[in-house]
């Protein structure tokens, strides 16, 4: 789950540092927002992940 979130986030610092590159704010905004969308539909295809018990 840890290296899942590592690679998420290198994965976003990789796109972010490439839009900012080529169209600055605009280009962050821009990955900003399809990651989002990506986020919203995974969520409405997958459904919400099962939740751990910790007991």
């Amino acid at each position: 789950m840890t290296f899942s979130y590592f690679l998420g986030g290198s994965i976003g610092t990789l796109a972010a540092t490439w839009a900012w590159s080529h169209a600055g704010w605009n280009g962050v905004c821009g990955v900003a927002v399809v990651f989002l969308v990506l986020a919203v539909l995974s969520h409405f295809v997958i459904g919400e992940p099962e939740k751990l018990v910790t007991e």
